[in-house]
Formats: structure tokens, sequence, C-alpha cells
């Protein structure tokens, strides 16, 4: 049976929302695809090339708002940018993953030129540019890897809560939680805005910190030298 690159990938992204990235092994893939391990060598040499071909197929599917629209100010291209971004690998169990450490392609490096040709143009250092587009991107990753773990480890609690008894496991923690930063007062304060699920929100927090931090350096490079 002869198979295409594009069914390669298609299976490959599906059976990574139903085992996840550990899991997903070439031989896991040629079976469900009914075709020897060595038929997807033909198409993708290593591992890594099948990542990175899933990860430009997930970014394909779901990342929509990848360029500046006319008249656009930089401030809103940022913000729609990066939530696009988070929504295409939030899409899909171990998005993140497969996204990480993954290299650009042609076409996404286009894109980013274009990217920073806009942002520089509105007054930005390249400089800043460069760090702003990398690091709203490195949000976006690690918010969704922490969303992750933390779904990963409310999962973990249901279970231990149902073999322990919810209320009688719920004070458990509250005590732990009380001796462990009871010599941290400002922390134990803090955590009190830190909510199960906030990370969207934390998400989108650091969106804004990170533009505010983008337009003081405009602001400081546009002001008379004296």
């Amino acid at each position: 049976m002869k198979i295409t690159k594009d069914q390669i990938i298609a299976t490959a992204l599906d059976l990574l929302n139903e085992v996840g990235l550990d899991a997903l092994t070439t031989r896991l893939l040629a079976d469900r695809l009914g075709v020897q391990q060595p038929a997807l060598y033909w198409h993708f040499k290593s591992r890594q090339d099948l990542k990175e071909a899933m990860n430009i197929e997930i970014l394909a599917r779901g990342h929509h708002y990848v360029l500046p629209q006319p008249g656009e100010i930089w401030q809103d291209f940022v913000v729609k940018n990066a939530r696009s971004f988070h929504t295409a690998l939030l899409a899909y169990r171990d998005g993140a993953r497969v996204h990480a450490g993954t290299r650009a392609s042609a076409q996404q490096l286009d894109q980013f030129e274009t990217v920073l040709t806009f942002l520089t143009h509105q007054g930005m250092s390249l400089a800043t540019a460069v760090h702003l587009g990398m690091s709203a991107s490195i949000l976006a990753v690690g918010s969704i890897l922490d969303t992750r773990a933390e779904q990963e480890g409310r999962a973990e609690l249901a279970t231990t809560a149902e073999l322990a008894g919810t209320a009688e496991l719920t004070k458990t923690a509250e005590a732990a939680f009380a001796v462990k930063f009871a010599p941290y007062p400002l922390i134990r304060a803090g955590v009190a805005h830190l909510k199960p699920g906030s990370n969207t929100a934390l998400f989108e927090s650091g969106l804004r910190l990170l533009i505010a931090g983008a337009e003081a350096e405009i602001a400081a490079n546009a002001a008379p030298k004296i």
C-alpha cells in the first residue's frame, strides 16, 4: 500500500490526540496506516522530521492570524497573533510539546520577517521587536504546558479524592498549604489571585505586560535627547 506524506501527518495528528506525544511511536503509526515502518522513512528520515511536519500542519490548521492587517495598530496585532498561536497549539494534545524545539519553515521565516518589518516601522527597535515576538511565543507555549500539567494534576487529585474522601482530602491539603507557606505572607495572599484554570488569564496578563514594556521602549526612543 502506497501512502502519501499528507496521510502520514494526518494520521500522526489523530494519534497524537489519542495517545499523546510520548506514546506516538513510528511502530504505532505504521500499524495504524497498515504499512511497514520503512515506508514512513521514505517520507521522514527521523522522528524529529515528522514532529516538525506535524507542527507545520497544526499551525496551518489553527493559527490564522499570522500577519498584520492594513492600518492595524501593533498592539492589536501582537495580541491577536499570540492568541491565534495559543489557540492552535491548545487544539491538540501535547501541541505545545510538538512545537517546542522545532525549526521554522521557510514560510514561517518569511512571515516573521514581515512581522519584524511591521513592528520596526512602528518605532520599535529591532531588538525589542525580536524579543517581543519570541517572548509572546514562549509565553503561549509555557502557558499551555502548565495548563496540561494542571489538568493531569487535577485528574490525579480527583482519583485520590475518590479513594480518601473529598472532604478529608481538602482539609489535609489546606493544612499542608498553611504550614508550608506560613513564613511567606505575601505569597499566601498572592495565591488568592491564582485560581484553578487561571493559566489563560495569566497568558493574557503576560501579553499586556510585554506590550507595556514595548510601549515604554518606543516612548523612550522617541523622547528628545537632552
